[in-house]
């Protein structure tokens, strides 16, 4: 569906709350939506409970989606915050060694590098590292719509950004670094 007609939809369902247009749309984002959330998660049922309630607030909030993004981007944004939330919660610290995410549409891998430790490099991330890079590097968003999602500036996603590649690079070289924890 191309943005134009995903506009005309939004708003022909804002205005008869007609449930074979939601359904448009969320048969446009719903893949995406959880193909994110479990990467970020890392756990399928936590994602599946994330992009859940991020439709349901889609649907309370789309008066105030004003276009000024992409739908799938404002959608990434609340599901962010929806994983967020679950984390608080459950009261889940993360513990990074437990979670193993299924990455896909990976891009081939350099010569010498196992899928299975990129997983592993990318699971040990701190979470606000593994979102910029996930949503950079795998999902294709730009800085400045990351900053949105975040609610940071696309400064700060962009040094996030290095910082997780840094990090990635010495894990899997065997390198470590103790510093920049988030």
């Amino acid at each position: 569906m191309t943005e134009s007609d995903e506009n005309k939809v939004i708003s022909e369902f804002r205005s008869s709350r007609d449930a074979r247009l939601f359904d448009r749309l969320y048969r446009s984002h719903n893949q995406s939506l959880y193909a994110i959330a479990i990467r970020i998660t890392g756990d399928p049922v936590m994602a599946g409970d994330a992009v859940h309630d991020t439709w349901l607030r889609c649907i309370d909030r789309i008066e105030k989606f004003e276009g000024r993004s992409s739908f799938r981007t404002w959608a990434t944004g609340i599901l962010i915050n929806c994983i967020r939330e679950i984390w608080r919660r459950e009261r889940n610290d993360l513990y990074l060694s437990d979670i193993q995410p299924e990455f896909n549409g990976m891009p081939a891998l350099p010569h010498g590098i196992d899928p299975l430790d990129l997983e592993v490099a990318i699971a040990s991330l701190p979470p606000g590292f593994r979102e910029v890079l996930i949503l950079h590097d795998v999902e294709g968003f730009s800085h400045e719509e990351i900053g949105g999602m975040l609610g940071v500036v696309a400064g700060t996603s962009k040094s996030q950004l290095a910082r997780a590649r840094q990090r990635m690079r010495d894990q899997l070289t065997g390198h470590s670094r103790v510093n920049d924890e988030r």
